[in-house]
């Protein structure tokens, strides 16, 4: 009699204990599953090596300094390609001037629609471009400047 109920006994321990057991390997997996998700989500440029951020970033910084619009052109248009192709790598594109005050995006279009100020790209006007990086160090914003009549005669 004792023998039935100690059997008895060690069946409820090692159900118990199995019922533990597959309750401790749920929540592995699902801990597993947790950190491939937030890998993904931290996006693939956390992962690149320098090399590959390096040729990134090289496309757009062959245009920084003093370009002018047609040169300003081609690189708007290689920010757009980015964006495009790379939404884990998009580019902002700012542009001031000395009489446009406030600062305008052109990553989507280089026309105002209101027709207020008219933000198109001069082929024969020079700008001055600069890049900042995020974290991970890939260009994460582009910003040009148009150089006012002034600031060209200042520099002949």
């Amino acid at each position: 009699m004792e023998n039935i109920e100690i059997e008895e006994k060690i069946k409820k321990v090692n159900k118990k204990l199995k019922l533990n057991i597959i309750i401790f390997l749920i929540q592995i997996v699902l801990l597993v599953g947790i950190e491939i998700q937030m890998t993904r989500d931290t996006g693939s440029c956390s992962r690149m090596d320098p090399i590959e951020i390096h040729a990134h970033n090289s496309q757009f910084l062959a245009y920084e300094g003093k370009q002018k619009g047609n040169q300003v052109k081609a690189l708007i248009s290689t920010i757009r390609r980015n964006n495009y192709e790379y939404s884990d790598r998009m580019i902002t594109i700012l542009f001031s001037s000395n009489t446009i005050k406030q600062v305008v995006n052109l990553s989507e279009d280089i026309e105002d629609p209101n027709g207020e100020y008219n933000y198109s790209i001069k082929d024969r006007t020079i700008y001055f471009v600069t890049f900042t990086m995020d974290n991970d160090g890939l260009v994460d914003t582009c910003e040009i400047h148009v150089y006012s009549d002034a600031d060209l005669n200042s520099e002949k």
